[in-house]
């Protein structure tokens, strides 16, 4: 039996499991903004997975661009902030509250507006694209960028393994 306990702490039988722990969910920075898997898919039998994504305090207009993903429905869930979130042809306003289910093979992008941070809740159907995350942070693209260096063939390979593509253009 699994208890959840105010405290953000599970109580299962044997042991106490802190929650907000952060080796508790497994995050990964890229480019300043956190994506944090609350569930893999592996625990849904690969049906879905669910992340978070905090867009930092004070960094004005930080931005996930404009990208496709050809492998996955994908709902949204703006818990905090105010984005300009572009879907196909659409600019919608996303505010607390606003819930988007975003089919296969559409552009869309994420930009937090202002400066208080921004959280987005989002459900991949089915589940691996959280994968992704884990994979390119591994790679150190950061690092490289940083110096100058771009790795476009690791970039190509990750988004043809994930059913993804960057978008420097609007299609």
């Amino acid at each position: 039996m699994i208890l959840i306990e105010s405290d953000s702490k599970i109580q299962t039988k044997n042991n106490n499991i802190d929650m907000n722990h952060e080796d508790f969910y497994p995050k990964y920075d890229l480019d300043g903004i956190t994506f944090k898997t609350i569930v893999s898919g592996d625990k849904t039998r690969n049906e879905y997975s669910i992340i978070e994504i905090i867009f930092p305090e004070g960094d004005d207009e930080k931005e996930i661009p404009l990208h496709i993903q050809s492998q996955e429905i994908v709902i949204v869930c703006v818990v905090h902030g105010d984005f300009e979130i572009v879907y196909g042809k659409q600019n919608i306003n996303g505010i607390a509250g606003t819930v988007l289910k975003l089919e296969k093979d559409i552009p869309r992008s994420f930009k937090k507006n202002g400066n208080s941070y921004g959280k987005l809740l989002v459900t991949y159907l089915p589940a691996g694209f959280e994968n992704f995350f884990r994979e390119i942070a591994s790679c150190n693209i950061e690092d490289l960028k940083k110096n100058g260096i771009e790795d476009p063939i690791l970039i190509q390979l990750l988004e043809k393994n994930y059913g993804a593509k960057v978008l420097f253009e609007k299609p």
